[in-house]
């Protein structure tokens, strides 16, 4: 909180500075010229030395007061956002591009940028009010947000159809086995296949038997 105080009264906060030494001024002090400049006592005299018609401050006392109560109050100074021009830009998505680049060289890195980014674009949403553009920073979020969720949505449904069509395959698999008796090896993507060894039924053995008898 700054509160910059009249060069000539330092128990009163300033209001306006005068715009050719720059020292701070408060209501009583400050002197106008008719297009509006804002002048101490000394270089509102030259001025009207030189022709300009000023305007000393009794000619607005009624606004003196108020004026005087409103710079006394704290005020909060706040940091300054983000600015920037189209290079700067380019730089923030340059940056941007390069972070998700080594997170998909990363298996399980590329996977937390849904989430990372719904999350973000929530906590924006709710501090929207804050923003320098509020309206700006919604709109951002609310499509950063649309895109995550988005993406959460297919995942799911990608997860959701492999899921189902292992169900399915296992499902018709089982099936097969019951009706004929017959051994069915599941092959899954990533595992080894295992040598098939040919069982018979006890008949079949049997017959097997008696034709290799002389």
């Amino acid at each position: 909180m700054v509160n910059v105080t009249c060069a000539n009264h330092p128990e009163r906060a300033a209001v306006e500075s005068c715009e050719v030494c720059g020292k701070p001024l408060c209501a009583y002090c400050l002197y106008y010229t008719d297009d509006g400049q804002r002048l101490c006592q000394t270089h509102a005299e030259q001025a009207r030395l030189s022709g300009a018609n000023i305007h000393a401050p009794g000619e607005y006392a009624e606004g003196l007061i108020p004026s005087q109560i409103a710079a006394s109050r704290p005020q909060v100074v706040q940091a300054a956002g983000y600015e920037g021009d189209t290079v700067d830009l380019m730089a923030l998505v340059a940056l941007i591009l390069g972070i998700v680049s080594v997170m998909m060289c990363i298996p399980p890195g590329i996977c937390l940028v849904g989430p990372v980014g719904l999350i973000l674009s929530v906590l924006a949403l709710i501090g929207a009010k804050n923003a320098r553009n509020p309206a700006r920073t919604r709109t951002l979020a609310t499509v950063g947000a649309t895109l995550s969720g988005l993406w959460l949505v297919i995942l799911l449904a990608c997860v959701f159809a492999y899921f189902t069509q292992a169900a399915t395959l296992f499902t018709v698999n089982s099936s097969v086995i019951n009706a004929g008796n017959i051994p069915v090896t599941v092959i899954v993507p990533g595992m080894i296949r295992p040598a098939i060894t040919p069982t018979f039924t006890p008949s079949e053995t049997l017959s097997a038997t008696v034709s290799a008898t002389p």
